[in-house]
């Protein structure tokens, strides 16, 4: 199942793009705690999962309704195989910017990775509701949709 976990430094930039974009609903985050989530996925994608926490801990300290962050921590409860914490993390994010289609998505390979299908197709569809380009997010789905036995809906979505 395929959750943006490599190219976390490229969706938390995404996130962070649009948090100043005027109009958002997403709050102005303070440069040092962006720069923070930022360096929290480099040191993920680096494996260096104790350095990540403490900065992902620092963005929030700073931002508390700075999605981002807890999106991350997600992603490293996840390296560490903690999938209950993962979703709790993934949810937070979701709590905070309902728009995070990243988290869903990371939401998503979870719960399917637990075998919990329904939920994670919910969370996958969720993720193409807020970006119907996410090919990533179409792919999970139609996964999920093969393994709850639902072969034209994963075929509608192999083919996105």
């Amino acid at each position: 199942m395929k959750s943006r976990c490599t190219p976390l430094v490229c969706a938390s930039l995404g996130v962070l793009v649009l948090a100043a974009c005027p109009g958002s609903k997403v709050q102005p985050v303070p440069g040092q705690a962006k720069d923070d989530a930022g360096l929290c996925a480099q040191y993920i994608q680096q494996q260096k999962l104790v350095e990540a926490e403490k900065r992902c801990k620092q963005a929030i300290e700073l931002a508390p309704g700075f999605a981002a962050p807890y999106n991350l921590l997600g992603v490293i409860e996840r390296e560490r195989g903690r999938s209950l914490r993962a979703i709790e993390f993934y949810r937070q994010a979701i709590r905070r910017d309902g728009n995070f289609s990243e988290a869903y998505n990371n939401l998503g390979a979870e719960y399917f990775s637990l075998k919990k299908f329904q939920q994670g197709i919910d969370a996958f569809k969720n993720a193409v509701r807020i970006d119907p380009n996410y090919t990533d997010a179409h792919r999970n789905l139609a996964t999920a949709y093969l393994y709850n036995n639902d072969a034209f809906q994963a075929r509608k979505h192999f083919e996105r």
